[in-house]
């Protein structure tokens, strides 16, 4: 089946999303995501702030600006490769399975039924795995600073942190819509975000191309400082809507 059927471009995007998003809210989905993702970004705070105390005391900002550094450098990688493992099969799925052909034969469109996958994983994955962990993470660097952490300051890292997970969601969609294994989506999902520093070694220029550098660039806006360039934000928020763009103009010339 290739082509665009006769409807809107958006038709059944509606009942699609909320069919994707339902597993989030009324399955064990969502209050597992966020137990993993809160013993993750706000349990590995305890490594400097309990662990590793005696150490996080010596250092510059002691143990509060050891604990902010790993809470969003953590948060900005691992969520993104939690993104890549959960949403790797989420086409090729239901390729196989019958469900896509099954799907697409009604009035739906193939945007609607890929972005409204892609948007069910963002607002599960951005409420479980980064709204719940860093107000969680505020509460708790806040309690053991001197001073509570300027709210505004720490909402805006957060979502600094956050974006690189909508763009590994946009990339996976898109190499799931090209490649026909989920070995081959997860690997290429996987080496491209744990690559990252490798390819700015290789390439500065890269630094300021996608969102390797927006864990420690969150620190730095957590803790007060300057951001120091625009462009990483900027180019991971456009890669973040452009993907899924590129992944629903591929699908729309492919056979389900």
């Amino acid at each position: 089946m290739t082509g665009e059927p006769r409807f809107g471009p958006l038709s059944g995007f509606t009942a699609l999303f909320a069919s994707e998003l339902r597993p989030w809210i009324r399955t064990r989905l969502g209050w597992v995501q966020a137990a993993i993702w809160t013993a993750i970004l706000v349990g590995g705070m305890a490594i400097p702030l309990v662990a590793l105390r005696d150490l996080s005391d010596g250092a510059p900002g002691g143990p509060a600006l050891s604990a902010t550094e790993l809470h969003f450098a953590l948060g900005a990688l691992v969520p993104a490769i939690g993104a890549v493992i959960l949403a790797h099969g989420a086409i090729l799925g239901e390729r196989q399975a019958g469900t896509a052909a099954w799907i697409l034969s009604k009035p739906v469109s193939r945007a609607s039924f890929l972005l409204a996958k892609w948007a069910a994983f963002a607002v599960g994955l951005l409420v479980t795995a980064h709204l719940i962990p860093s107000t969680l993470g505020w509460i708790v660097l806040s309690t053991i600073a001197d001073e509570p952490l300027a709210l505004g300051r720490f909402a805006a890292a957060a979502g600094m942190a956050a974006a690189p997970t909508l763009w590994a969601l946009g990339l996976t969609l898109f190499v799931g819509t090209l490649l026909p294994s989920r070995g081959a989506v997860l690997a290429i999902g996987l080496a491209v975000l744990v690559g990252g520093d490798v390819a700015m070694t290789l390439v500065p220029a890269l630094a300021e191309a996608g969102p390797w550098l927006l864990g420690r660039m969150a620190v730095v806006v957590a803790q007060g400082g300057p951001l120091v360039s625009p462009w990483p934000i900027l180019a991971t928020l456009a890669g973040a809507i452009v993907l899924p763009l590129l992944a629903v103009a591929a699908f729309r010339r492919q056979e389900v």
